[in-house]
């Protein structure tokens, strides 16, 4: 998914770049530019909501695994 997403950015740009030469119109690139800070906004706040998650899942069992173990042995 990462590939294809930079080879459609890159796509993406050359087209941004024809357009500036043969019409000077950077409407094209000032939306490249809020849509690819959007697809990263996305992207990366969903990888830190994930890995959130995932800690505190393992800070959850690894308390509750050390409460079970100190009872067994108490």
């Amino acid at each position: 998914m990462a590939a294809l997403y930079f080879i459609s950015f890159i796509y993406a740009m050359v087209c941004c770049c024809l357009a500036l030469e043969q019409a000077a119109d950077t409407t094209a690139l000032a939306t490249l530019i809020t849509e690819t800070n959007e697809t990263f906004r996305v992207v990366v706040g969903g990888y830190m909501i994930k890995a959130g998650v995932e800690n505190a899942t393992k800070i959850y069992k690894d308390r509750h695994q050390t409460t079970d173990e100190d009872e067994i042995a108490g």
